[in-house]
């Protein structure tokens, strides 16, 4: 798949996390973007993966992904590689 959905940590929503990435120069979409109706599918953001031009950009926007999880992640442990 070219992408990954990355679940979420505690109440941070789909949407608050787009913007805090995007903030940081990644663009990555919230899982609310891809709901229908009123149905809570839940606090994800979803990750494309075939879009950066190398390797090297793929794994700075990773980085950047990973702290922008971690400032959410504050109070509770993390576990991201």
């Amino acid at each position: 798949s070219y992408f990954q959905w990355l679940p979420l940590p505690g109440e941070c929503s789909g949407r608050a996390f787009e913007a805090l990435a995007a903030e940081k120069g990644v663009r990555v979409y919230g899982s609310e973007r891809f709901s229908v109706g009123n149905i809570d599918n839940g606090h994800f953001a979803r990750l494309v993966t075939s879009s950066p031009a190398s390797t090297g950009e793929l794994r700075n926007g990773l980085e950047i992904i990973k702290r922008c999880y971690l400032d959410f992640t504050r109070d509770e442990p993390a576990y991201i590689i």
